[in-house]
């Protein structure tokens, strides 16, 4: 009998080793041997923080988001049939990274859009498919509603804040499967100055001080307040689509997740309250949420 042990170690050598030529030679060219990963897929949080520096994305690199990942993702690792999409597919780095640590996965989709996407298909894995367009137009985000829903959906786009919110409203309620995960990345261009500019885009209007009509932070700062409205009966308390099936916002350095609720989760929210809030602050307060709500 083979000694389990060493039979790990030697698979971990041989992923390792082929991860390198994977992230590193054209798709076409990669080694068609492969380790059957799906049927050794390991729950090791830790490989997600290996397969995301492996890969060379900033999301290890720069802004250290596998501290996040590991507990938001873990217990999704060997789930089969998982749909994951990223809008923002620059390099393909984390999209070969995703493959890796989610070796069951059903569909992997890129969202594509700019100059620094040409020849994409070239540096990431045949099983990763690619969608160009740009997030902020509708015939973009209706694609990726059609070939959903997703159980996980990463925001990595354009970091305009308008184009954060935008994807967002378009997507929650229409492409998230119940139970799923809407993650946005680099909240940090929300804070920028007036006239900085990153990938052709010059930001307005943005800073600490904006208003929720220019900053995605201040938008789901509004929408975490809809998760008290069982506790105060506050029936009409609503910003998002379909954010009443929203269960818990986690803030973290430059990234913020949203989860959606469960089908049992729904099930088992907390009764209305009696009315516990000054309606007409809330009627004025609602007006001005909305007013500041992305067109779709």
């Amino acid at each position: 009998m083979v000694n389990r042990q060493c039979f790990h170690v030697f698979s971990a050598f041989c992923c390792g080793a082929l991860a390198g030529v994977m992230l590193t030679t054209p798709a076409n060219s990669f080694l068609r041997l492969r380790l059957s990963i799906g049927e050794h897929c390991s729950p090791n949080v830790e490989d997600i923080s290996y397969w995301l520096q492996q890969s060379g994305s900033d999301k290890f690199h720069t802004h250290h988001y596998e501290r996040y990942y590991k507990s938001w993702l873990g217990d999704m690792r060997c789930k089969h049939d998982l749909k994951i999409v990223e809008i923002g597919a620059q390099k393909g780095q984390s999209l070969n990274a995703w493959e890796r640590i989610f070796p069951n996965s059903e569909v992997i989709l890129g969202v594509a859009y700019g100059s620094g996407t040409t020849r994409l298909e070239d540096h990431v894995s045949k099983r990763i498919s690619l969608l160009w367009g740009d997030q902020s137009k509708k015939e973009t985000m209706d694609a990726v509603v059609e070939r959903g829903p997703w159980d996980i959906i990463i925001d990595d786009g354009s970091h305009l804040p308008q184009h954060m919110m935008y994807s967002f409203f378009s997507l929650w309620q229409k492409a998230l499967k119940p139970g799923g995960i809407y993650v946005i990345e680099d909240l940090e261009t929300n804070y920028w100055r007036d006239g900085d500019g990153l990938y052709g885009y010059i930001f307005s209007s943005v800073g600490i001080a904006t208003t929720a009509n220019y900053s995605a932070v201040k938008k789901i700062d509004q929408i975490r307040e809809v998760l008290m409205r069982f506790q105060i009966g506050a029936r009409n308390l609503t910003v998002a689509p379909g954010d009443g099936e929203l269960c818990a916002i986690e803030w973290g350095m430059n990234i913020v997740r949203l989860r959606k609720c469960t089908e049992a989760e729904v099930k088992s929210n907390p009764p209305w309250a009696p009315i516990h809030y000054d309606e007409h602050m809330m009627d004025g307060w609602l007006r001005e949420a909305h007013s500041t709500n992305p067109a779709l």
